[in-house]
This record gives C-alpha cells, structure tokens and sequence, in this order.
C-alpha cells in the first residue's frame, strides 16, 4: 500500500495496512540534545511535515501557494539588548523576542506581541493592498512541471503548508487577540468585511491549484484555543465563522 493509497483509505473510513505516522517537526533545542546523546549528523532532513525515514516519518508533498501579504512589510529592529531584541515582522506585527536559549532559530518561549497593523477600517484597507490573489509570485515558478510531477505520486499532497490560511488565525494576526476580542462587539461590520475578504482570497488564490493538480487534502490552520480554553465562544464562532466556513 503506497503512502497516499493509505492516507486516502483513512479518509474513506477504509481498512490499511498500518496507520500513516505525521510530525509538524521538532525543535531546535531538542535537534542538539539529540545530537548530544549520540544522533548521527548525516541521517536526519528536518522537515518532518514532508518525511523523515529515518525516524519513520511517512512522506507527504505540500502545494507551496504563497498566501501572506506580498509585499510584506519592511522587517526591521526598534530596539536590541544581550538578553532581547523589539522587532517589526512581515506582517506589520511589533514583537519582543528572547534571545537567551534561541538555538536553530526556535526560541524558548512565545513572542511577546506589542502592536499590530489592523486597527480600524483604514488601516485593514491599506492592508488588503498586499493580498492581491492573482500575483504571479503566489505560485512556484515552474508551476506546469510540478503539476505534471504531482500527477503520478504515490504520497497525499496538501494545499498550503501549516498556519498559511485560517479565518480566526488570519485575524489574529491582523488585529491581536486581545484587541480581536473586543472587535467582535466593538466594530462587529469590520470583522465581517474581513472574513468575507479572507473567504475570497481563499477561494482566487486556490482556484489555479485546484485546477491543475487533484490535491488530497487542504491545511485549514485554526489557532482559537488555548491551554485554559477556547478564545472565543460557541456564539462569536457560529456568528462570524460559521457563514464562512
């Protein structure tokens, strides 16, 4: 049984042969202990969303649409000590970041967030600017040869990596989810106005996709809970999201 044959039966409710093993990936910290307790350095691709064999890892293929802003927002550095650094990202958000413990890029603990580049219909306006669905670069350039490669897999193939497309997801990193919370009763027309352009920005810029290549699965990445529960209530979801969905 291939990997996508055994995939696709899971999704069918069919019997498999065995269950298909998924990872999103490791961090950088955990990377280095393993090496320290005797990993070979000479075996292991760290992209575990795509595979890994030595750890048996099973083989996935995800579609790289690109659905950020384009352009994005100038990065730069407000601010700069032995022990932090304040920055702007790509998506207008202001960050304080620990640089104590970073190890391969992944820090210790969460960002702390500061700013952000929504925060009352202008500004969500000169934000749309950067989402136009038919830029040419939102696609591989060698698009027609993937698509023909992506024909005869034996592994799922998935639309968009993790935590590229999502409604509540997307708004939280527009507005904050703080300032989100209080949107939702405050300016509820302009969170309106923003799902439906995320609907529609979902739709034009998947449509190539699902033209060209017959894709297994979608990645709907819904970050709305956390360790003490849900973000948002039953009602704000079947209000907002619900119509979208």
């Amino acid at each position: 049984m291939t990997d996508r044959e055994r995939f696709l039966n899971i999704m069918e409710f069919k019997s498999v042969d065995r269950y298909p093993n998924y990872e999103l990936g490791v961090w950088g910290q955990a990377i280095d202990r393993w090496y320290s307790e005797g990993l070979p350095r000479d075996v292991c691709y760290w992209n575990w969303f795509e595979g890994e064999p030595y750890f048996g890892i099973d083989k996935r293929g995800f579609i790289p649409v690109k659905a950020g802003m384009i352009p994005g927002f100038d990065e730069e550095t407000i601010e700069e000590t032995e022990r932090y650094i304040v920055f702007r990202d790509s998506i207008g958000r202001l960050r304080k970041a620990m640089k104590e413990g970073t190890v391969r890029g992944t820090r210790p603990s969460m960002d702390q967030y500061l700013d952000f580049p929504v925060k009352d219909k202008k500004s969500f306006e000169d934000l749309k600017k950067g989402y136009d669905p038919y830029s040419p670069v939102r696609y591989p350039m060698w698009w027609d040869e993937l698509a023909k490669l992506w024909r005869d897999r034996d592994y799922p193939l998935c639309l968009f990596v993790n935590g590229q497309i999502g409604f509540y997801w997307t708004l939280r990193e527009w507005v904050g989810t703080e300032n989100l919370s209080y949107m939702f009763y405050d300016d509820p027309s302009l969170v309106h106005e923003m799902l439906d352009f995320i609907a529609d920005f979902i739709t034009d810029v998947s449509t190539r996709a699902l033209s060209d290549v017959q894709i297994d699965y979608f990645n709907f990445s819904e970050d709305l809970a956390g360790k003490s529960g849900p973000l948002i209530s039953p009602k704000i979801y079947k209000e907002f999201f619900v119509p979208r969905v």
